[in-house]
């Protein structure tokens, strides 16, 4: 056990989800919203320095991370990453590392993370593109522009998003989604939401 956080509580330390991200804006400011939204958690979402991210530089990533955070068994580790131009050899590294602890998860978003965005407002049943999902995304957002303004979100948007990407995961993705208009964030957000 991490004596340093033991040392700074009687009470049981916040559970932490630490999530390392491909996007550097969007899904880290995304992240940070529902650290505040939900308070019994600890979400770590830290920022890479490159803008562009590949899923083995984001798996490099949270190696590292997870030996500074000095990760907990109760502890999450998760990675976060879009589908759309990454190949199935590039997504399976971060996938395969997932599959070797309870406590690790893999998360994607096909085409994008703006797709579990989406959700949040709508269905998003009927989406074929990012283009389409950009402009579907702008009606909820005006001027959306990579950036997340918390006045377009809720405790109650989070867990609709949530409840729509369940709904879309028939049957349940086991490791990514290859179909444009489904994602597994939801069972990273979910357990956010139930901890």
């Amino acid at each position: 056990m991490n004596t340093k956080r033991q040392a700074t509580s009687s009470i049981s330390p916040k559970k932490t989800f630490l999530i390392c991200t491909e996007g550097t804006k969007t899904e880290p400011e995304y992240f940070e919203m529902l650290n505040r939204f939900f308070r019994n958690v600890n979400i770590k979402c830290p920022r890479s320095s490159t803008s562009k991210n590949s899923p083995r530089a984001v798996l490099k990533q949270m190696k590292r991370e997870i030996k500074n955070l000095g990760f907990q068994d109760t502890d999450q580790a998760w990675i976060v990453t879009d589908k759309n131009e990454w190949s199935e050899k590039q997504l399976n590294e971060p996938y395969q590392w997932s599959t070797e602890c309870e406590n690790f998860g893999f998360a994607v978003s096909n085409p994008n993370f703006e797709y579990w965005l989406l959700l949040h407002f709508e269905d998003g049943c009927d989406i074929d593109s990012a283009k389409k999902l950009n402009r579907k995304l702008k009606v909820h957002i005006p001027n959306y522009n990579k950036s997340i303004d918390s006045r377009f979100f809720s405790k109650e948007k989070v867990e609709n998003a949530v409840q729509r990407a369940q709904k879309l995961d028939v049957p349940p993705c086991l490791d990514w989604p290859r179909s444009i208009g489904q994602t597994t964030v939801y069972k990273l957000v979910k357990q956010i939401i139930e901890t």
